[in-house]
C-alpha cells in the first residue's frame, strides 16, 4: 500500500508518542522529556527517553530510536503499513484506498479467506450433521456454548475438499487459498484440506485479527493437533494463543498465567479466570516472552507436571529470569491439567493453590533432590549446585542474585560466602569459554561534541523562532561564528537558520552521516531543566572564549618561538596579536548586549 506523506503527517499531528506510549510503558517525566524501562532490551534503570516537543523516542542503552509510528511498529510487531492502519483506526481516520498497490490486495485477499475459512469451520460445527459430534466432544469436555461462540471454535468436517470448494465458491483462487493455510498438497500435486475432522480453534494475533487455527484431532489417523503452516501471518514464534483476550486482565492484575494447551486455557477461562495465555504446541521462544512483558513482569507457569511438562517449565523458566520476570511454579496435585483441576476441586481452589504457587528456588530444589535422591551428600549438593547454575546466572540484578545463592546455600547447608565465591569462580569459567565477557555494544566511540554545543543544539530545536533571533547577530559574519563550533551537528543546523530553512529533525538527520544523526537524537532527549534565552547566550559566549583561548595557546606557541629564535620583529607582531585577542577575551559577546 502507496501512503501519500499528506496522509501520514496528518496522521502524526493526531497522535501524541506519550499518550500512545503511556498504553505500553510506565512513564516517569523528568525535565521536557519522559522517560521508561526500555521495552526492546532488558535493563534495571531507564535509558527509555521519549520527547514530546519533537514526538521521537530514543533508548540510550539499545540505540532504538524514531517516531511514534516506528515505535509501534516494534511494539506491536507489524509492518508499516499495519502500523500506520493500526494508529489511524485510533484516531478515527481512513487510508484513502486509492493508495493500496497490488502486494497489499493481494495480502488482504489471503486475509479474507482465512476469515471466510473460520465463517465456514464455525457453521459446520452450529449446523452441520456431522458437527454434532464435535459439539458433543465439547460439551463433554465441559465447554458451553457461549464459550464456544466467544473463542470462535469450529470443526472441519471428513473429506478432502469440503473447504476448498466453499472457498472456490467465493472466488479465492488455489494461490490465495494455499496462502491461507488451510490446505495441503499430495505427492501428485493436488490440493486437499488441511483440517480434517478436527475440532478448529481460530488463532488471533494481538489485535484480534485471524492469523491461522489449531486443528484437534476426533479421530486417529494423524497426530492429536495440527497447526496452521508458518505464513505471512502464522508465526508460532511470535504468537501466544489467548493473548487478545487476556491481555488486559493480565495487565489489570500484573500476572500472566501460562498454561499448556488450547483446553486448558479456554476452560480456565470460562471458569473466571482470564490472564491466561498458552505457547502453540511449541518450547516457549524470546520472542513469546517480550511480547509477553508489554503487559506484566509476573508469571506462574502451570503446565502439566508430567516429565515433558517438567523440561518444558525449566526451558520457559531460564527464559523468563533472562528478562527480568517474577516467576512462580503451580503443579497441581495429582498431575492434574487445569481444567481437570477445576472440574474436581472448582475454580475458587484454584484460585487459592494458584496464590500459593512456589518459587523457582522451591520447585527446582525439590525437583532436583529428587533426582539425585541417591547420591551421596557431598556429591549430592555439588550436583544440585551445578543443576541450579543456569537459572541462577540468568538473573542480572546483583541484590537478587545475592539473596537467591543465600537460600541455595542454606538449602544445601553451605555457608553463604562459599556458595558465593563457587558461583563467582563458576560464572567466571563460563565466561571464558563462552567470551561473554566481550563489549555488547561495540558501537564504537560517538563524536565528541561540548556541552555549550549540546546546550545550542537542544535550544534551536526547541525554540527555533527565538535561536534564530540571537543568531541573526552573526548572519552577517557567519565565517567568524563557524570557527566557535567544532562539532557537524552545530555546522548544519547553524546553516538551516543562516539559509531561514525551517528546523525539522529529518531534515537535519539527512545531512548528517549515522554517528551524527545518533548523537543528534541523544541530545534531543536528553534532561535539561528551565533552559532561558540567558542560558543560549551563555553558550555562545562560551563557545566564543574557546576558540578564543585556542588561538592564544597557538599565538603563545609561536612567542616561544621567536623568543629561542630571537626574532624581534616578529615578538612585536605577535605580541599585539595577544594583546588583541586578550581584549577579545575580556569584553563581553555582542549576543550578551
Amino acid at each position: 500500500m502507496k501512503i501519500s506523506k499528506e496522509f501520514i503527517e496528518e496522521l502524526k499531528s493526531r497522535l501524541d508518542i506519550v499518550s500512545v506510549a503511556q498504553k505500553y510503558l510506565e512513564l516517569k517525566k523528568s525535565g521536557r522529556n519522559y522517560f521508561a524501562l526500555c521495552p526492546f532490551h532488558k535493563e534495571k534503570t531507564p535509558s527509555f527517553s521519549i520527547n514530546p516537543e519533537l514526538q521521537i523516542f530514543k533508548c540510550f542503552g539499545c540505540g532504538k530510536s524514531g517516531d511514534v509510528i516506528t515505535l509501534v511498529m516494534e511494539l506491536e510487531n507489524l509492518n508499516y503499513v499495519e502500523t500506520v492502519e493500526f494508529l489511524a483506526n485510533s484516531v478515527g481516520l481512513t487510508i484513502p484506498q486509492a493508495f493500496e498497490g497490488e502486494s497489499d490486495r493481494a495480502l488482504k485477499r489471503v486475509r479474507d479467506a482465512l476469515s471466510d475459512a473460520l465463517y465456514f469451520f464455525r457453521e459446520t460445527l452450529k449446523n452441520g450433521r456431522e458437527g454434532e459430534v464435535a459439539l458433543n466432544y465439547l460439551f463433554k469436555r465441559g465447554i458451553k456454548r457461549e464459550t464456544i461462540e466467544f473463542f470462535k471454535i469450529g470443526y472441519a468436517p471428513f473429506g478432502g475438499d469440503k473447504l476448498i470448494s466453499f472457498l472456490r465458491k467465493k472466488g479465492y483462487s488455489e494461490g490465495v487459498i494455499e496462502k491461507a493455510g488451510v490446505v495441503s498438497r499430495d505427492k501428485n500435486g493436488k490440493l486437499f484440506d488441511r483440517f480434517r475432522n478436527r475440532i478448529i480453534i481460530p488463532i488471533f494475533d494481538i489485535r484480534g485479527r485471524i492469523v491461522g487455527f489449531g486443528g484437534r484431532d476426533l479421530g486417529d489417523r494423524g497426530p492429536k493437533y495440527l497447526n496452521s503452516p508458518e505464513s505471512e501471518f502464522f508465526k508460532k514464534r511470535k504468537l501466544l494463543f489467548g493473548l487478545n483476550f487476556s491481555k488486559d486482565e493480565i495487565k489489570k492484575k500484573n500476572l500472566a498465567i501460562l498454561v499448556e494447551g488450547y483446553f486448558d486455557l479456554i476452560y480456565t477461562f470460562q471458569s473466571g479466570v482470564k490472564n491466561l495465555v498458552a505457547p502453540l504446541g511449541t518450547s516457549l521462544t524470546e520472542e513469546q516472552i517480550k511480547l509477553l512483558k508489554r503487559y506484566t513482569d509476573r508469571v506462574v507457569i502451570n503446565f502439566d507436571p508430567d516429565a515433558a511438562g517438567i523440561e518444558a517449565t525449566k526451558r520457559s523458566l531460564i527464559m523468563f529470569l533472562q528478562n527480568d520476570f517474577d516467576v512462580k511454579i503451580l503443579n497441581l496435585q495429582e498431575g492434574l491439567d487445569p481444567d481437570e483441576y477445576i472440574k474436581k476441586y472448582g475454580v475458587e481452589k484454584y484460585r487459592k493453590v494458584l496464590d500459593g504457587a512456589e518459587s523457582f528456588m522451591g520447585f527446582l530444589f525439590e525437583y532436583f533432590e529428587r533426582k539425585y535422591a541417591n547420591f551421596p551428600t557431598p556429591k549430592k549438593k555439588r550436583k544440585i549446585f551445578d543443576e541450579f547454575f543456569p537459572f541462577i546466572s540468568s538473573i542480572e540484578n546483583e541484590l537478587e542474585l545475592f539473596s537467591y545463592l543465600v537460600e541455595l546455600g542454606e538449602k544445601l547447608g553451605i555457608e553463604k560466602d562459599i556458595i558465593i565465591e563457587d558461583f563467582r569462580r563458576k560464572k567466571k569459567k563460563a565466561y571464558s569459554k563462552t567470551g561473554d565477557l566481550k563489549d555488547e555494544d561495540n558501537k564504537g566511540v560517538l563524536p565528541d561534541i561540548s556541552k555549550p554545543e549540546r546546550d545550542i543544539i537542544f535550544f534551536t530545536f526547541y525554540f527555533p523562532e527565538e535561536s534564530s533571533k540571537i543568531l541573526k547577530k552573526f548572519s552577517n559574519n557567519y565565517e567568524t561564528f563557524s570557527l566557535f563550533f567544532q562539532s557537524k551537528i552545530m555546522a548544519v543546523v547553524f546553516d538551516f537558520l543562516k539559509k531561514g530553512r525551517k528546523i525539522k529533525l529529518d531534515e537535519v538527520k539527512k545531512e548528517l552521516d549515522e554517528e551524527n544523526a545518533w548523537l543528534l537524537e541523544e541530545i534531543l532527549t536528553g534532561i535539561y531543566l528551565n533552559f532561558s534565552e540567558d542560558d543560549f547566550k551563555n553558550c555562545i559566549e562560551m563557545l566564543r572564549k574557546r576558540r578564543l583561548y585556542e588561538e592564544l595557546r597557538e599565538v603563545n606557541k609561536e612567542i616561544e618561538v621567536a623568543e629561542r629564535k630571537n626574532d624581534i620583529l616578529k615578538l612585536k607582531e605577535l605580541f599585539e596579536i595577544q594583546k588583541s585577542i586578550l581584549n577579545l577575551i575580556w569584553e563581553k559577546n555582542d549576543s550578551r548586549r
